[in-house]
């Protein structure tokens, strides 16, 4: 004897939704303490939208409801010692479902330790000059074991690069006229990771 048949069930097989893309813009491969970053989680198919999820070290930092090709978040005030990696999942709705995408590479955020604050010396220490005097700069990177190069600035402008990375920099400016008056700073600049960041001037 046979029964009648069951009630049918149906499967029925889909493709998984395309893998998002992300981005930070700015693009640095290290921030400094203070910055601010933007990331854009973004669907790699005009025609494809969902929701999303962005994951900072696998933890979901935030998402948004709805259909979207974007979602974008803004990182203020990044702190020292940061070190974190982000990625996108975008979900589906499909047959009252939502189908979560592989999840887009990973990009990567580190924030290193700000360069210290260089001093800056006169010698003679006059408060006026006489045309014709000799006046030596000296910058002074204040903290131990660090180091770079120095820029010379007046008036908040570029006037001259060390070469090389220095502990110190001296500077000496003969036969000054009056075209050398102004303030004088030094700032240090070191290469991390390929890009020069900058100390706060003296």
């Amino acid at each position: 004897l046979r029964s009648s048949p069951s009630p049918a069930v149906h499967i029925r097989v889909t493709e998984r939704p395309p893998q998002p893309t992300i981005s930070k813009t700015p693009d640095y491969a290290v921030y400094v303490p203070g910055e601010s970053v933007t990331i854009t989680c973004a669907s790699s198919r005009r025609d494809t939208a969902g929701r999303f999820q962005l994951r900072k070290d696998s933890n979901l930092l935030t998402s948004n409801t709805g259909s979207h090709t974007t979602l974008t978040r803004r990182i203020t005030d990044l702190r020292a010692d940061v070190d974190s990696t982000y990625t996108c999942v975008m979900l589906v709705h499909f047959s009252a479902r939502w189908l979560p995408s592989p999840p887009s590479p990973a990009v990567h955020i580190r924030v290193t330790d700000p360069l210290s604050q260089p001093s800056i010396s006169k010698n003679p220490d006059h408060p006026v000059y006489v045309t014709g005097e000799t006046v030596t700069i000296t910058c002074i990177n204040v903290h131990p074991g660090e180091s770079g190069m120095f820029q010379l600035r007046k008036d908040s402008d570029g006037l001259l690069n060390s070469t090389g990375d220095h502990r110190n920099f001296t500077q000496h400016i003969r036969g000054v006229t009056k075209s050398r008056t102004g303030n004088y700073s030094c700032v240090l600049l070191k290469q991390v990771s390929g890009r020069w960041i900058m100390s706060p001037p003296s």
